[in-house]
């Protein structure tokens, strides 16, 4: 294996490499970042800035997550970064870039260069009562889950990629009514634009509104919560596709650790190009038990418009631990279910095929930890029926990790998941299972090093994103502060 020299690091023709990136999606970041970053110079009191880099050096014996052509090769990866951190009585800004230059020892023709950056704000308009919250982000995400594997960093080799910027501005507004009832008006706008000329739909916009009207403590055995929200999500080119719920609960304690719960109200629900467009009015009964202030069940029966379900929500908060379990019966679509367990939520471009789903959810989560371990863990298990075929499909999924902490400067991670996406359309279902291994050391005040193993096993029911990886990290860091 050849040892690559500390300056090959770059590419040879830097200036070539920046040119042929596609920045207009970037630039807009930036637009957007500055218009949002102006004012808060005036109102920040404390500002933090914090640059820092790190060098990765990267062996995959299947650097393209393929199944029939395996490639191993060695990348090295510089990513110089900024944080900026500022607060004040008016503004809280977080805000982050990154340069990833990436460059390979045998595919040298995938040399690249990523950037990413990301943005969050909370505007104080008026204290306690009016905020504005913004955030943006620009990376890069996956196009398909079933054209070709999907890429699990910038390491990998692989044309299912697109850079992505998502912005997203959400004014909320609460206050009270006398001493009667708390009130909160919220509305959120998010766009995403992607650079890929491949992807149908590259301009996505969903927005969202909600009002709340909720009793305060001046009602000792009876309190209530009145609310109205709709989602139009997809909105392009005049399409609309939504959903929208109007709710009134009533919780009456008849015990000091005993409530009656009872509820109604009226739900819509709307895709364009679907079959169907379903809603009604719906209502719902069920008891709240909280045995101890740090444990908590409750259980509902709903009658909605398409059946009899039954919702379970149940937490445990201890001192060094907590649980929580959660059991719905929901009307969903396929491209909520594909958002909720994709291989990497939230990193891949749905498709715009749409489909009403009966869905029946079980989730739980554990958290603990001591003085030097942490431990997580979380299970997903779902059946899902389909409205327009009556077909039906099972999954599970689940992730977990520990990490032991075994002096001030060394620790040691192991984790590992499996997660699921299944797609009725073409017969497709992808499973990944994931096992990692890190140990971490710090070097100083300002430094430090790691060194990971990750193994990849993919499989599919087709067959056509089958593969194995096994990927070994080496990581160096450091903070300049």
């Amino acid at each position: 294996m050849a040892v690559m020299e500390p300056m090959a690091l770059m590419p040879r023709n830097l200036i070539n490499c920046v040119i042929t990136m596609n920045y207009k999606l970037f630039l807009r970041f930036l637009f957007f970042y500055l218009s949002l970053t102006m004012p808060a110079l005036t109102w920040a009191a404390k500002w933090e800035v914090t640059p820092s880099t790190s060098v990765d050096y990267t062996y995959s014996d299947n650097i393209n997550l393929s199944q029939t052509n395996r490639v191993g090769d060695v990348a090295i990866t510089a990513s110089p970064q900024v944080q900026i951190k500022g607060k004040g009585g008016r503004v809280d800004l977080d805000a982050h870039y990154q340069m990833q230059v990436v460059r390979y020892r045998d595919n040298t023709q995938s040399n690249h260069i990523y950037n990413s950056a990301s943005l969050a704000a909370n505007y104080k308009i008026i204290p306690d009562s009016f905020n504005v919250e913004t955030n943006a982000r620009y990376g890069q995400q996956a196009i398909s889950l079933t054209s070709s594997p999907v890429p699990q960093s910038n390491i990998n080799i692989s044309s299912n990629r697109t850079n992505t910027l998502t912005y997203q501005l959400k004014p909320v507004y609460k206050g009270r009514i006398g001493n009667t009832a708390q009130f909160l008006a919220s509305f959120n706008y998010e766009a995403i634009d992607y650079d890929n000329t491949s992807i149908q739909q590259r301009h996505v916009v969903n927005t969202r509104y909600n009002v709340a009207l909720n009793s305060t403590q001046a009602y000792k055995n009876l309190s209530w919560s009145l609310s109205q929200m709709r989602n139009n999500y997809g909105v392009q080119d005049n399409v609309d596709n939504y959903d929208s719920k109007t709710d009134l609960t009533l919780y009456y304690r008849v015990a000091n650790k005993l409530s009656l719960i009872a509820g109604g109200g009226n739900e819509q629900n709307h895709i364009v190009g679907s079959q169907f467009g379903t809603g009604g009015s719906y209502w719902n009964g069920g008891i709240l038990w909280q045995p101890t202030i740090h444990t908590s069940i409750e259980v509902r029966r709903w009658k909605r418009f398409f059946g009899d379900t039954t919702s379970v929500i149940a937490t445990r908060q201890g001192k060094r631990s907590r649980f929580s379990l959660t059991y719905d019966e929901n009307f969903t679509t396929t491209s909520r279910i594909q958002a909720d367990t994709a291989l990497i939520p939230g990193y891949v471009v749905l498709a715009t095929v749409d489909e009403f789903i009966l869905q029946k959810a079980l989730y739980a989560t554990l958290s603990a930890h001591t003085a030097r371990t942490e431990l997580g863990l979380t299970g997903d298990r779902r059946n899902l029926t389909y409205q327009k075929t009556l077909k039906t499909e099972e999954y599970t999924s689940y992730s977990l990790f520990l990490n032991w902490n075994f002096t001030n400067r060394t620790s040691v991670r192991i984790s590992g998941s499996r997660q699921v996406s299944g797609f009725i359309d073409t017969q497709e279902r992808l499973t990944l299972n994931s096992r990692e291994i890190s140990f971490n050391r710090s070097i100083g005040k300002k430094s430090s090093s790691s060194f990971r193993y990750i193994n990849y096993n993919s499989k599919s029911f087709t067959g056509n994103n089958k593969y194995t990886a096994n990927i070994y990290e080496l990581t160096f860091n450091w903070v300049f502060k």
